[in-house]
């Protein structure tokens, strides 16, 4: 296997205080074998509600690094 990722990707999640968020995701590759630098965790972003026109604001940390080969 020269490459493999995975995205979760949890909607609706309720906290114990009553906070609800949209969605909680993250983004993780598994194997690289051209960029072993970059397995692990990449992305973890919530979803907050809010007045926006999307109905959400996201938060995220992390990002994608795409390579050409």
């Amino acid at each position: 296997m020269t490459y493999s990722d995975i995205v979760i990707n949890i909607n609706d999640v309720e906290t114990d205080t009553g906070m609800t968020y949209e969605s909680i995701r993250y983004y993780q590759i598994r194997v690289d074998k051209k960029h072993p630098e970059r397995e692990g965790i990449g992305i973890f972003s919530l979803m907050i509600p809010s007045d926006k026109e999307k109905g959400y604001e996201e938060v995220t940390v992390g990002e994608i690094i795409i390579y050409y080969d």
